[in-house]
């Protein structure tokens, strides 16, 4: 998330930890619409963003869960 939060968005690490995984979305969303609106679509060089953008998030929550529970597993 913070790849896409502080890469993408321009964010600071801070803002990045401190807003939930579905406002990094929505924000990601945003700036997808934002650069569309400013230069027009492209032709989809492979999964339009529709598609590939939620699949992403769906990864990076998985993944961010699986690491949750790993450290409470471990007492972290």
């Amino acid at each position: 998330m913070l790849k896409v939060a502080m890469g993408w968005l321009g964010w600071t690490e801070q803002q990045a930890l401190d807003t939930t995984i579905e406002g990094i979305r929505l924000a990601y969303e945003g700036r997808i619409d934002m650069l569309a609106a400013i230069f027009g679509k492209s032709k989809p060089v492979g999964a339009p963003v529709s598609e590939s953008g939620p699949s992403l998030f769906s990864d990076l929550k998985r993944m961010a869960l699986r690491q949750r529970r790993a450290a409470e597993k471990n007492g972290g």
